[in-house]
């Protein structure tokens, strides 16, 4: 029973703490916030906090993610960035809008990772045969090549398109 409480208890500190930073940015009545029939409810319930929600879930699945990439390869340097697998997801997602294939960014950048790690392995097996601190090496050297790849491929964009672009990145 202890933990129920305690948990409600969390729940309204939760709404409290999204109702008092709301209102720094927007200024607001707090009374109007559970009228269901005010915007400042439909923007709270209907935006804001499932924007929180999802940022949460987002960031512990990318936590998670990077846990997972440190354990396997045994390696406190490996993460998205050091292993070339995020700039090779932008460049997925760069070619897919610039070639005008109807495929969802998504897909897009996961077909991105998966030719980079397919690339990281390939690299690997033809120079060395074990997985070290080389696995790291090959992933930061690709990194620098999908994203010069990506600043090179953003010259042919129109700027209403690079906008888009850019802001995806």
């Amino acid at each position: 029973m202890k933990t129920n409480k305690n948990f409600l208890i969390f729940i309204l500190a939760l709404v409290v703490f999204f109702i008092t930073v709301f209102s720094l940015f927007y200024k607001i009545d707090i009374d109007k916030i559970f009228i269901p029939s005010s915007i400042e409810h439909k923007i709270f319930f209907q935006i804001r906090i499932p924007r929180f929600i999802s940022s949460f879930f987002v960031g512990a699945g990318l936590s998670v993610v990077g846990c997972v990439l440190q354990s396997i390869f045994l390696n406190p340097l490996c993460d998205g960035y050091t292993l070339g697998i995020s700039s090779s997801a932008g460049l997925g997602v760069i070619l897919i809008t610039l070639l005008n294939i109807p495929l969802s960014r998504f897909l897009g950048s996961f077909l991105g990772v998966i030719i980079s790690l397919f690339a990281v392995f390939v690299l690997l097996k033809t120079f060395k045969k074990t997985i070290d601190i080389s696995f790291v090496l090959a992933g930061i050297v690709l990194n620098f090549f999908f994203s010069s790849f990506i600043v090179l491929l953003t010259m042919f964009f129109d700027p209403y398109r690079l906008h888009y672009i850019l802001f995806m990145l």
